[in-house]
């Protein structure tokens, strides 16, 4: 599983913290931390407010559309290396990338 997917798949649940998708994702705290800098540059995660000393944060829309195609591609990679993929796995990225 890619370094990023597993940070996405880690921040799915509403507002999370640094120290939160770390422990979760199996990194440290400083890796999330500037993994989170740049998502937010790039609009993907936006902060949600402190509680002092830790930041709250959670998915934008952007977010959750690039994790659903990360899992969707993840999904077809693995139908892929056992044969053809679905015509419903088809039908179902060219939904997720419609809107």
């Amino acid at each position: 599983m890619s370094r990023i997917k597993r940070l996405l798949d880690s921040m799915n649940a509403g507002l999370f913290t640094a120290e939160d998708v770390a422990a979760d994702a199996g990194m440290t705290e400083c890796e999330v931390l500037a993994a989170l800098r740049v998502l937010e540059e790039l609009g993907i995660v936006e902060p949600a407010g402190s509680d002092g000393c830790r930041r709250a944060y959670r998915m934008t829309r952007l977010g959750e559309k690039l994790r659903r195609a990360l899992a969707l591609a993840e999904g077809l990679a693995l139908e892929e290396a056992g044969g053809e993929v679905s015509r419903h796995s088809r039908a179902a990225l060219t939904i997720e990338g419609s809107d």
